[in-house]
């Protein structure tokens, strides 16, 4: 009585027969006692029904046949019953609450057939957050995530979205009488009217989906909307990493980017309509951030660069962190394959950065491509015509002798599997207080094109750092792939740029799902259809590049 006008309905209670978490006399007893408030405060109640219906009903029943709660004053929330429960909730007049599970692949498929018997008057949607997320993942379902529901019942009733969230927006206005409080004259968009929404939780929901829509939207000039971003991550949205590398992407870009804030879950990128004025940026990312992926969502925009000069930028941060390919694999494996697509860059490395304060300082100069060549490395080849290997030795102790050991042990490792290859390793040293730790970059070029890296950054041993390395190239070697999963993901964006058709041999196996969120992403933002067949031990990815540069500039 003290927050009348504040309290619009007394809820959720109701029956939970299925996980029991209460002793099922009680569960009724308390039933009894929740139905018995609403009716003498005259309130809505807001139920919840778990297997078991007719007990709910046994509670609700003498209530309504006395006069003292009306029908339409029970809305059955996350209904996720039987043909039958639903028609007798309809018959008494109960509003019916519709999840996120309706749109649920397998456990939302019999459900959906019966949306239709619902009276458009009686029904309601809700997300249940933070459960019920319409994918089906173990993520936390939130208010955005309700358009997949109001989508999945205009489908099941031939209707559009805007007629479905009209509707029930009027009922719950009406069931909670909120008329008097607010009533919206207009109800909201819950899409952008024009552009693309890209969902950030599919796959893995990483950041990759973030830097591929980013400079693609961009690039096309389309207005993207990236939601759910990293929603299946334990901790969700934008940290620093992504967050500084979309305000590079704004301001090389000079596009309007909204969202940017730290654990935001969604961003829209709306782009200017001429991007690159200037050829020098700079950007800290104020600790750890992995400068490798930074540099990875801007990449495709300054190697399409409109400016007849180089583009340098310089980025502070993570050279040598978890999570993310080591610098080192940016300037040897994955520059080797862009080479052969006209793609060149040059990455000079002041200072590494590491775990947990980053301090890194890099300078990449990116000379724009007159044409993105199309890519074709399909001949598996394992005869290596070229090692590159580099080794950082830092923290307590960092001393030459370290580095030159993990030479020594990289020859006797690679001599012992049959490559003899007289080849050169580069090294650096960065002592600071701390325990010494390895860093270990190995790249194969073989034969026609094919190119495997293997890679660690916090070995305690030359030893451990080696065999680390080698078990990565090891797995590869056994395949039928002519590059890493890690280099393909990366490539598939200059694949759909590029002037012809490519095809390229990645692993059957791989280690995430990049690849597949790759490709999504990529098709989404550019039309660019990509085939994926098994052939053996590997997968032939392939496309017909749209010619960016000589179609769209």
């Amino acid at each position: 009585e003290e927050n009348q006008g504040i309290a619009v309905a007394v809820g959720e209670c109701g029956l939970d027969f299925n996980r029991d978490f209460s002793p099922r006399d009680v569960q009724i007893k308390v039933f009894r006692d929740q139905v018995l408030l609403a009716s003498e405060l005259n309130l809505p109640l807001f139920c919840h029904e778990r297997d078991a219906h007719d007990e709910f009903l046994n509670v609700l029943l003498p209530f309504l046949e006395t006069g003292r709660l009306s029908p339409s004053q029970v809305v059955v929330h996350c209904f996720t019953g039987s043909e039958r429960e639903l028609k007798k909730y309809i018959g008494l007049g109960f509003y019916i609450g519709l999840t996120g599970f309706i749109s649920m692949p397998q456990r939302g498929k019999d459900l959906r057939p019966l949306i239709s018997l619902i009276p458009s008057e009686l029904l309601m949607v809700e997300t249940d957050g933070p459960f019920m997320h319409p994918s089906q993942k173990r993520v936390r379902c939130e208010p955005k995530d309700i358009y997949a529901v109001i989508e999945t019942i205009a489908t099941a009733v031939g209707t559009t979205p805007e007629v479905v969230a009209k509707k029930t927006t009027e009922n719950a206005i009406r069931f909670f009488k909120l008329s008097n409080k607010r009533n919206p004259s207009v109800i909201p968009k819950l899409i952008p009217l024009q552009g693309t929404a890209i969902d950030g939780s599919k796959f893995e929901g990483g950041g990759q989906i973030l830097r591929l829509s980013g400079p693609l939207a961009v690039l096309f000039n389309k207005q993207t909307t990236v939601h759910s971003i990293r929603a299946n991550r334990p901790k969700p949205g934008l940290a620093r990493q992504h967050l500084g590398g979309l305000e590079l992407l704004r301001d090389i870009s000079g596009s309007t980017i909204e969202g940017l804030s730290l654990q935001s879950e969604s961003v829209e990128v709306i782009p200017a309509q001429a991007h690159i004025r200037r050829s020098h940026f700079k950007k800290s990312l104020h600790g750890a951030g992995s400068v490798s992926l930074v540099l990875q969502g801007v990449l495709p925009l300054l190697v399409l660069s409109p400016l007849d000069e180089p583009t340098q930028v310089t980025l502070e941060g993570g050279t040598h962190v978890p999570y993310s390919p080591p610098l080192d694999f940016m300037s040897s494996g994955l520059a080797l394959v862009l080479q052969r697509m006209g793609i060149h860059y040059n990455i000079n490395t002041d200072k590494c950065g590491f775990m947990p304060h980053g301090g890194g300082s890099v300078k990449v100069t990116i000379p724009p491509a007159k044409t993105i060549l199309p890519l074709q490395i399909t001949q598996v080849s394992r005869k290596v015509v070229r090692i590159l290997s580099h080794t950082i030795v830092y923290g307590g102790g960092a001393s030459a002798s370290i580095s030159n050991y993990v030479y020594q042990v990289l020859v006797g490792a690679l001599r012992s599997r049959g490559i003899n290859l007289p080849f050169q390793s580069t090294s650096k040293l960065q002592p600071f207080k701390g325990k010494g730790k390895i860093a270990l970059h190995v790249t194969l070029e073989m034969e026609f094109g094919n190119v495997f890296t293997g890679s660690c950054i916090a070995a305690s041993s030359p030893e451990s750092a080696v065999q680390e390395v080698l078990e990565e190239l090891d797995r590869l070697w056994t395949t039928d792939a002519c590059m890493d999963e890690h280099i393909a993901d990366n490539v598939l964006v200059y694949m759909a740029l590029s002037s012809g058709n490519s095809s390229i041999r990645v692993p059957k196996s791989a280690s995430s799902l990049h690849i597949e969120a790759a490709i999504d992403t990529i098709t989404q933002l550019t039309g660019v259809q990509f085939t994926s067949a098994v052939d053996g031990n590997s997968r032939l990815i392939s496309c017909v590049g749209c010619a960016y540069r000589e179609t769209y500039q």
